[in-house]
């Protein structure tokens, strides 16, 4: 049998697989759920304070309160040959999304667990510090499917300008 010759089985077949991903769920007859994931975290993000990251190695470091520091770094270089796939990213150590290049304005997104702590922020650039700050992370929870659908997911940002 063919199902499209037979559309009220098909549209409910349809129905009932959309509903199944929803998790089980509780949903009103005009609401689905999509499989849009999140990931529960603390995202640091470097923006440099004239929109192009100066050339050396970035040494960051986070301190939560009473917990150990965790350290990564990265290395800008400004060279065209280097830079000609479009990342001036020579070495990295970070969990980290880079978009340093010469076709937008730089940023680097470093993710972290969820941290419930004041924390201290210190950057380094060729070992002296350009900056170091504390912050409280103020967590949002984020729903990217919408209420009443999974996955809920907790997130913080906060932004540190560098020199």
């Amino acid at each position: 049998m063919n199902l499209l010759q037979r559309p009220n089985i098909f549209v409910w077949g349809v129905f009932i697989l959309f509903l199944q991903n929803c998790g089980g769920e509780t949903l009103s007859p005009n609401k689905g759920c999509t499989e849009i994931g999140c990931t529960s975290g603390y995202v640091l993000v470097l923006q440099p304070v004239d929109s192009l990251f100066q050339q050396g190695r970035y040494d960051v470091h986070l301190t939560p309160e009473g917990e150990e520091t965790s350290s990564c770094f990265f290395v800008v270089t400004n060279s065209t040959i280097e830079c000609a796939s479009g990342h001036c990213i020579t070495q990295e150590s970070c969990n980290a999304v880079y978009m340093v290049g010469y076709i937008y304005p730089d940023k680097v997104y470093i993710g972290y667990p969820v941290i419930n702590a004041s924390l201290v922020v210190e950057v380094k650039r060729d070992d002296v510090t350009i900056t170091r700050t504390t912050f409280d992370p103020s967590y949002e929870i984020v729903q990217p499917n919408g209420p009443g659908c999974p996955p809920v997911c907790q997130v913080a940002q906060n932004v540190v300008f560098v020199e």
